[in-house]
């Protein structure tokens, strides 16, 4: 009667749900809005600004003033952002779409991960959605997802990797293959972010570590097959002009300038993520401790099944997470690539509670029915908040309101002048350029439009102020400048401001 229920399809439907409102609520409500952290903003109009022929896939463009050739990151998530742009256009949720489809590939990849760890246990298979329910509800994830970063592009290709290292294990008269599609992601992850990406090269050493099943010897040569596509790959960006060239550029610009110039640092402390991650995973870890102490005080031993799998993630997730502690150049969500790994291994030790939880709500029917009810109720009203959310901003509502009203008069590929303390603002060379091909540069090239914060004084007598009821900037353009759809004001009509 147990197995009859636990494993009826019916059973698993309000965990599901639950699963699926939780991905609403963090992650989709965000991607219907518009607002975007500038570094996400930056990559995103790269790559748009790639697709429509501006730049190319080893030298991108930003902006005419900034980043003019840009090496700040390896190509490859760029050029794959620039491939929906060729494909659905210049649109605003055209970065949402690819990255909504590259979170449902990633939690496919992680239910694919948790099936292979459980492959002979139908009851723990069915978990599938606990470490994709963990997943999502944590902040730094759906942040990185939602702000159009490249982190959750290579997160999504390392998590292949380990899913094929895994699978060559799992069906041992084909490992090569799949060490080699290992291999690959691997090379795909470092094209996408940098040498952070390589983590996956150490799991066959983690691998050893958990499972105990393979000799040194092997774990020595395996590890040679998993730098096969690297190393093939490097010799052949030496050789190409073009590659290597770029490769140089983002040494200099991003790696080296990490290391050697104070400027770079954003923490005070390299132990920065560490402290981040105790923070992200703290509810699992005190989960874990808490199910041990229960088990103890019962008398009982903590029942771990795939413990080796179990390590063997929490292993991985570390390899990706303490190397980042070198620079104190970091952010928190740098850590996203690595917590699909935590998770996982977090959730095996929890697998056995979880089932027995599930057990309970399903042989008790009156809980079961209340339990079913509350998901239904919880993913229509999530649905229902997500559709009220379409088409609001999340963030710098303002400052995205400026811009799409100067981008009717300032024309497209535009150099905008500004003063000192624009020219600073990262932001807002993010949004002109996502949103209106506009760049920006201190006014000392003879700029026709100039941009100034709102209320500061005209930049000089040759140009008018523009009245475009902006909140965050104030618009002028050169007298000499016509015709324009908005009418420059009058000196007494920039006093007292117009209301027609």
């Amino acid at each position: 009667m147990l197995r009859k229920y636990f494993f009826h399809r019916e059973g698993q439907l309000p965990f599901h749900l639950i699963t699926l409102s939780a991905f609403i609520l963090c992650l989709l409500i965000q991607l219907v809005q518009e607002g975007a952290f500038h570094d996400g903003l930056l990559y995103t109009s790269v790559a748009r600004n790639m697709a429509e022929g501006n730049g190319t896939f080893w030298e991108p463009r930003f902006a005419h003033s900034l980043h003019a050739a840009f090496h700040e990151q390896p190509p490859m998530g760029i050029f794959l952002l620039s491939c929906f742009f060729r494909l659905f256009g210049d649109h605003i949720y055209t970065e949402h779409f690819f990255f909504l489809l590259l979170a449902l590939l990633s939690t496919w990849l992680i239910t694919r991960c948790w099936k292979l760890i459980y492959e002979g246990s139908s009851a723990a298979s069915s978990l599938a959605w606990l470490p994709v329910l963990f997943w999502i509800i944590t902040p730094m994830v759906f942040y990185a997802f939602a702000n159009n970063l490249l982190e959750p592009v290579m997160g999504f290709f390392d998590l292949a990797a380990i899913f094929a290292l895994l699978k060559a294990f799992a069906q041992r008269q084909r490992i090569v293959p799949w060490l080699l599609l290992a291999s690959f992601c691997t090379l795909m992850a470092a094209l996408c972010k940098g040498p952070q990406g390589l983590f996956p090269l150490a799991g066959i050493l983690f691998y050893r570590l958990a499972f105990r099943d393979i000799s040194w010897r092997q774990t020595i040569s395996y590890s040679f097959v998993l730098l096969i596509v690297p190393l093939c790959a490097t010799v052949y960006f030496m050789s190409e002009p073009a590659a290597s060239n770029s490769f140089a550029q983002y040494y200099h610009q991003r790696i080296q300038n990490t290391f050697q110039n104070e400027n770079a640092a954003t923490t005070a402390s390299h132990f920065y993520l560490l402290e981040r991650l105790l923070v992200e995973t703290a509810p699992l870890t005190l989960l874990c401790l808490l199910l041990v102490l229960v088990q103890n005080l019962r008398g009982k031993a903590v029942e771990w099944e795939g413990k080796e799998h179990g390590l063997f993630f929490l292993l991985i997730g570390l390899a990706g997470s303490l190397p980042l502690m070198v620079t104190r150049e970091q952010r928190f969500f740098y850590l996203s690539t690595s917590m699909p790994f935590f998770v996982i291994g977090f959730s095996t030790m929890l697998s056995g509670f979880s089932g027995r939880l599930m057990n309970y709500f399903v042989l008790h029917r009156r809980s079961f029915s209340l339990l079913r009810i509350t998901s239904i109720v919880l993913l229509v009203l999530s649905i229902g908040f997500g559709l009220s959310k379409a088409g609001d901003t999340r963030r710098d509502k303002d400052l995205i309101s400026d811009i799409k009203k100067l981008r009717q008069i300032i024309p497209v590929q535009s150099v905008a002048g500004c003063d000192e303390n624009l020219r600073k603002d990262w932001g807002l060379h993010a949004y002109l350029m996502r949103y209106a091909h506009i760049s920006l540069e201190k006014a000392e090239t003879g700029q026709d439009f100039f941009l100034a914060p709102k209320g500061e004084r005209s930049p000089g007598a040759e140009f008018s102020k523009l009245y475009l009821q902006t909140k965050m900037m104030d618009v002028y353009v050169k007298n000499s400048t016509q015709p324009l759809s908005v009418s420059p004001l009058s000196p007494s009509e920039q006093g007292r401001g117009r209301t027609d």
